[in-house]
């Protein structure tokens, strides 16, 4: 079946694996991406289309844009994120050259919740202390940009609020925020190293997930590699690295929250 080709290359380039019950739900995708395009009419065109899909890059580039931008929002998972603050964020802020990783980044609004809290912290700051980085480059278009329909307000906290500006139907995240956060492209299966020993702290919330046990692992790894030496990993609160990769971090927990220190 044609579709399994394309979801094969999917997986190599991004990890993300299309078992048998998501196979719908990616040749959905790839319908809506060629019909946006003018290149089918309906999905019965389809499979004309998937050799075509394989051999050029930049269709293969632009299918990865429609299937990597995950659902996000400013401050998820907030209690976490006090923790977080509670506990790290000082010494982070302390090293004139502490960095926050931001992996899976998709349309910035982790990276900028990051910056907002430091800068609740220290409104001093001026140099790039949150990195970004997604494999879309649609995703880090839209995050570059730092505009968001109005009702993504709604999840940023009152005493936040003055970190943005209302633009009409948008918010629009202030200067001295953006000023302190850096996007890249940036694919965390990816065989070469990240980044090397650069951050005090890696946030790779609701991704792994989508992972096989390999490709979970080499995330692992490349993540591991961009911490500094007892640098921590942030994961979503269900998410787990699994007995498998204890080689890599050590779990700890503070209160109900789970953190993974860099061995």
């Amino acid at each position: 079946m044609a579709i399994k080709s394309v979801r094969d290359l999917v997986y190599t380039l991004t990890g993300n694996y299309y078992s048998e019950d998501r196979l719908h739900s990616l040749k959905q995708k790839i319908v809506s991406m060629l019909k946006d395009r003018g290149e089918i009419n309906s999905e019965d065109d389809l499979n004309g289309k998937i050799s075509m899909l394989l051999k050029k890059k930049e269709l293969a580039d632009e299918l990865i844009n429609y299937i990597t931008i995950n659902e996000t929002s400013f401050f998820r998972h907030k209690e976490q994120l006090k923790v977080f603050s509670d506990n790290f964020l000082d010494d982070v802020l302390k090293n004139p050259i502490g960095k926050i990783l931001s992996a899976g980044c998709s349309t910035g609004e982790e990276p900028y919740t990051l910056a907002m809290i430091m800068l609740k912290k220290n409104p001093t700051l001026t140099t790039r202390r949150v990195v970004g980085i997604d494999i879309s480059t649609k995703a880090l278009n839209t995050a570059k940009e730092g505009k968001y329909p109005y009702r993504s307000i709604n999840y940023i906290p009152e005493e936040y609020r003055d970190f943005v500006e209302v633009d009409g139907r948008y918010i629009k995240i202030k200067e001295n925020v953006k000023s302190i956060v850096d996007f890249h492209k940036g694919n965390v299966v990816a065989n070469a190293c990240l980044f090397k020993s650069m951050f005090s702290a890696v946030f790779f919330r609701n991704v792994l997930i989508y992972f096989t046990p390999e490709k979970k692992r080499k995330a692992l790894e490349n993540l591991n590699n961009a911490l500094k030496p007892d640098g921590v990993l942030v994961l979503a609160p269900t998410e787990s690295i699994g007995q498998e990769n204890l080689d890599l971090f050590k779990p700890f927990k503070i209160g109900r929250f789970t953190f993974f220190r860099k061995k």
